[in-house]
C-alpha cells in the first residue's frame, strides 16, 4: 500500500506532539475523566498536572512571555504566540 498511514498524511500541520481527535463534542464531557480526548492512533491523552491558582500566579510572574501565551484547552497546552 503506497498511500501509507492516512490518518498521518491527513495531518496538515507540522506540530510536534500528540493533538486531541475528540471532534465536535463539549470539552465538557471530560471535565470528570483522567484524559481530555484521544490521539490520531487512538490512545488516550492524559491530562497534565497544571497545579493549583498559587502554582499559576508563581509561574506567571517568572515568565517573560506571559503577555503572548495563551491556554489551549483542546490540546491541555499552553501556546505562546
Amino acid at each position: 500500500d503506497d498511500q501509507g498511514n492516512l490518518a498521518e498524511l491527513s495531518d496538515s500541520e507540522d506540530e510536534v506532539g500528540e493533538k486531541n481527535r475528540i471532534g465536535n463534542v463539549p470539552l465538557e464531557w471530560y471535565d470528570e475523566e483522567d484524559h481530555i480526548g484521544y490521539s490520531v492512533t487512538g490512545e488516550k491523552i492524559l491530562r497534565k498536572d497544571r497545579g493549583d491558582a498559587l502554582d499559576e500566579f508563581l509561574s506567571r510572574t517568572d515568565d517573560k512571555d506571559r503577555w503572548c501565551t495563551i491556554y489551549d484547552k483542546l490540546n491541555d497546552e499552553k501556546i505562546v504566540l
